[in-house]
């Protein structure tokens, strides 16, 4: 799909002795927190909360501990470290205890609270550290909290603050500030790749696309101007003071789909769509061209169009793919408009479209007939494979060869890379599924539940791990032809693209019982078979392919065996867990390749697997976290090995290597700054290091060089290099001695330390308190049954009184700020009263704990009509039928006569579909303890004097404890 231009000075060619150990640390730190987080949620219900909340508090006190102990000196890497990646885990661990407070202790607090107090507390940590995992979390942790929160309180400030679009017009603003404070300490950060600037670029561009899609229908071209006003702002300062292309990109994008949004939304006739066409495909070719002037000035020699398309980094390829299906939608709804096509006819329609841009590809000499080319292509083959698949009156397998024939035309007539990615995702992927037996996929798209591992189920998995396997297997051939030349890279980088993601898109839906799983489902002889021998095939590519990579490598004598071994006995623990394979074959591939985007792309797709891991039903969360924990202990021995065999002439240079990362990258810095680095590292390194591109085109000859080459670069004097063959003792003493940390960075670590525990404690004796001395509230509940992240399975509770609340403040259209009436008061008190069971009952409400100016609750008046779904409703015979005032001690005045009752203040709060809330919406349970709190009837609270309720636990119809 692209090629990263500038990816040479980030990934050396021979860095294997130092990115093996590393890896299979971090894999294993990965593993191992899966299988705490599975053994946590398969014993959740069997341990006391004094042993969880000790448990998470000396968690986050021991990576604290421990990334203070592994805290570097000021010339180590940064990002990179070990004190970053403890740190980084210390900061989740801080939102898991605050979360697991609130589980406990079931308030009823707003999650609003929960993040931004989160942030707020990893802000000591961000100042005294700073890096880019912590500055990221903040910025997250920042955005979810006021976004959650001015959802709830909107802007009461701004007029008309209860606007969804002001808020996400602010939200915008906020992470306008933060990414000013990001490029102000880019250097404190030492943020060389610009994750944080970027990542809050497109935080920003989200915001505003959200805004314009929520206003663009009613408010005309005022919804689009904050958002054009601000890409404006940035292609300014990205393009004079701060030269980032990715940057300048990201405005374009936002700019050309705010304008294609809003154009969109106000057609009304077939040729304003025409005219938005015209417009849209104008602005295309006029961003694109200019996007290719910006890059020349930044360096890149002007060279001939296809070449040029070669160096496109992915940013500026993504934005082409972008564009063009932006453009193809448009073209699509314009043909239906004009022509009335049927539906049926219309990939006959999408031939001829797409040869008639081979035809202007083939004939523009230009920017503007090559763009309108591939547009007419796009469309075209959108329309042949949308019209192949439900075209069903011809063999499934003739419609794919067919759609393969055109495919096969497109891609090699149009030698367009981001065109050619799009043609082989489209067919390939159409082509997977027409071929797929019976149609059997949809049953991979159901969501699967504790009954759904059956024959019918497990049939639909072995075509997904077929063409997993196969499409891996083409990607690997794909990439591996483009180690030839840049002409090879050109013709086979798309489609090596194409076959990873859908590689990586089989893994996903192929379920992942597991070898304990596996042998609990009844399944014939014969598809077991199959099973095994295509989980062996998908665990042995990532071992083939690192075996065949260190091959190429000089001076791995050891690890060219040791590695791919301790791999491949680590495969066992993911055979029938495909996504885990896939994901690190595009890990090492991208290693080997010195192609950042795609090292990344695994990365992200490992995360995402594992986390979908948690879902599937096909094992226990017992065997899921035995077996991650066995694969992650192993892995924490490979590490251990292959640090301990790596050859210590590469362990020495690469060290320098991994500090000069750390450093500004020149490629993103001004001009005037950009000369001076590129001269001071001239001088420190006078072996000049070859381009990809040469390392391909002489194959092992050119790596053999440049790992020579290194050696040379990082090791001055013979003296030093004599040392350095010593032993890693004698290595270490020649390297410049680093300077230790400053006591203060050690000491902000403590700090923020103490302010966790001190708050988490603090809030627990509290907690504590209304437990202890509470008054008892019994409530009925009628509950539900999801899934959980965190603790195994939920009941999502709905309590009778909250929505007897509910519907009484929606009836009620007078607003009494002092009693709290209205919908627009968020918060308030509801008044309570036992009934002859014991059982609470609304009898009121308030606007303030103290019950002053109360008004009670008539059930005639507002008695309901219908239920929603299976919530209990109170009935309201319990409650007062006499319209009265409630006093705050419990009398209820009547006519002026006083009657003596026993009354409880319960806070309550608004959500923003203005539903009821009051001490908690969920009650979390172990998994397979389902059948047990199905008994559920009711809900027993202690509150306090002040209102606070928390849930101590669920009764059952006797309101008796569940057994």
């Amino acid at each position: 799909m692209q090629v990263e231009g500038h990816q040479n000075s980030v990934f050396p060619a021979t860095s294997w002795p130092i990115m093996l150990p590393k890896a299979s640390y971090s894999l294993a730190c990965l593993l191992l927190a899966s299988a705490g987080l599975c053994w946590v949620a398969a014993n959740w219900e069997y341990a006391t909360s004094l042993q969880k909340l000790a448990g998470a508090q000396a968690l986050v006190a021991v990576l604290v501990l421990l990334a203070t102990w592994r805290m570097p000196g000021q010339a180590a890497s940064h990002n990179l470290s070990a004190q970053a990646l403890f740190s980084g885990l210390a900061a989740v661990a801080t939102g898991a205890l605050l979360a697991l407070v609130g589980q406990i202790y079931q308030t009823g607090a707003d999650p609003w609270q929960l993040f931004l107090l989160w942030a707020a507390l990893l802000l000591p940590w961000l100042l005294v550290l700073r890096t880019v995992m912590l500055g990221l979390l903040f910025a997250v942790l920042l955005n979810v909290g006021l976004a959650l929160y001015l959802g709830v309180s909107a802007l009461w400030f701004w007029p008309d603050g209860h606007s969804w679009q002001n808020v996400m017009l602010a939200m915008a603003l906020v992470n306008v500030v933060l990414l000013a404070a990001a490029e102000a300490s880019l250097q404190y950060f030492k943020d060389s790749w610009r994750i944080g600037p970027r990542a809050l670029g497109m935080a920003v561009a989200g915001w505003l696309a959200a805004l314009a899609i929520g206003e663009g229908l009613i408010s005309g071209v005022a919804s689009i101007v904050p958002g054009l006003l601000v890409t404006l702002v940035g292609y300014v300062v990205y393009t004079r003071w701060r030269r980032d292309l990715a940057m300048v990109t990201l405005a374009m994008i936002t700019a050309f789909f705010l304008l294609g949004g809003f154009f969109a939304s106000h057609v009304e006739t077939d040729v304003t769509l025409l005219l938005v066409f015209l417009a849209m495909f104008a602005l295309m070719v006029v961003m694109v061209r200019h996007l290719r002037h910006l890059r020349q000035q930044h360096g890149v020699a002007h060279v001939d169009h296809d070449a040029e398309q070669a160096s496109d980094p992915w940013f500026m390829s993504l934005f082409r793919i972008a564009g063009m299906g932006l453009m193809a939608i448009l073209l699509i709804a314009l043909l239906f408009v004009l022509s009335e096509l049927d539906v049926d006819y219309a990939w006959v329609a999408g031939v001829v479209l797409s040869l008639m841009g081979i035809a202007c590809y083939r004939a523009g000499k230009g920017d503007t007939l090559q763009e309108l080319g591939v547009v007419l292509g796009i469309a075209g083959l959108l329309m042949v494979a949308g019209g192949q698949y439900l075209f069903d009156h011809i063999s499934p397998d003739i419609r794919a060869l067919g759609l393969v024939l055109l495919g096969i035309v497109l891609y090699g007539l149009v030698p367009n890379r981001a065109f050619r990615f799009v043609v082989a995702l489209v067919v390939l992927g159409v082509v997977a599924l027409l071929t797929w037996p019976g149609q059997a996929w949809l049953n991979l798209l159901d969501f699967p539940s504790s009954s759904s591992s059956t024959f019918a189920y497990v049939l639909a998995w072995m075509p997904a791990y077929q063409r997993a396997w196969l499409m891996a297997v083409g990607a690997v051939l794909a990439l591996g032809a483009c180690w030839r030349s840049g002409a090879a890279e050109r013709r086979w980088l798309p489609l090596g693209w194409a076959l990873v993601l859908l590689a990586q898109v089989a893994a996903w839906f192929a379920a992942a019982p597991g070898l304990a799983g596996m042998a609990a489902l009844p399944l014939p002889w014969q598809v077991t078979f199959q099973l095994w021998a295509i989980w062996l095939g998908c665990a042995a590519l990532p071992v083939a392919v690192l075996a065949a990579v260190l091959w190429r490598v000089p001076g791995m004598t050891h690890l060219r065996v040791l590695a791919p071994l301790l791999l491949a006995v680590a495969s066992v623990g993911w055979m029938g867990a495909p996504g885990v394979a896939m994901a690190l074959l595009w890990a090492i591939l991208g290693h080997a390749q010195r192609r950042p985007s795609l090292l990344v792309f695994g990365v992200l797709a490992l995360l995402g697997y594992l986390a979908g891991f948690y879902y599937q039903f096909e094992s226990t969360l017992l065997q899921k976290s035995a077996l991650l924990g066995l694969t992650g202990a192993w892995l924490l021995l490979s590490g251990w090995l292959l640090a301990r065999y790596a050859p210590r002439a590469a362990m020495a240079p690469q060290r320098g290597l991994d500090e000069a990362n750390e450093g500004v990258n020149v490629l993103t810095q001004p001009a005037e700054t950009a000369a001076p680095a590129e001269a001071t590292a001239a001088q420190q390194s006078p072996t000049v290091m070859p381009s990809r591109s040469e390392v391909m085109a002489s194959g092992a000859a050119a790596s053999s060089a440049l790992y020579v080459a290194q050696g040379q670069a990082q090791t001055p004097t013979p003296t030093q290099a004599r040392s350095q063959s010593q032993g890693r003792g004698k290595s270490a003493a020649m390297q410049p001695p680093l300077r230790p940390a400053p006591p203060w960075r050690r000491a902000g670590l403590l700090v923020g330390l103490a302010l966790v525990l001190g708050l988490a404690n603090a809030t627990i004796y509290q907690k504590e308190q209304i437990l202890a001395h509470g008054e008892r509230v019994v409530l009925e509940l009628a509950p539900v049954d999801p899934r959980s992240l965190m603790q195994g399975d939920y009941m999502a509770l709905r309590f009778g009184v909250a929505q007897k609340l509910g519907r009484w403040l929606m009836a009620e259209p007078v607003h009494d700020a002092e009693a709290g009436t209205s919908v627009g008061q968020r918060r308030g008190y509801m008044l309570l009263r036992p009934d002859a069971d014991g059982v609470f009952q609304l009898v009121g409400r308030s606007a303030s704990a103290d019950g002053m100016g109360a008004i009670s609750y008539s059930p005639e008046d507002h008695a309901s009509t219908s239920q929603a779904g299976s919530a209990a409703v109170i009935g309201g015979d319990h409650a007062p039928a006499a319209d009265h005032t409630v006093e705050p001690d419990g009398a209820a005045v009547q006519d002026g006569n006083a009657v003596t009752d026993h009354t409880v203040v319960l806070a309550y709060r608004l959500t923003p579909h203005d539903e009821v809330h009051i001490g908690t919406d969920a009650w979390f349970f172990a998994e397979g303890q389902a059948d047990r709190y199905a008994q559920a009837r009711y809900g027993e609270f202690r509150v306090s004097k002040q209102g606070t309720g928390i849930l101590l636990r669920l009764l059952d119809a006797q309101r008796q404890p569940l057994p």
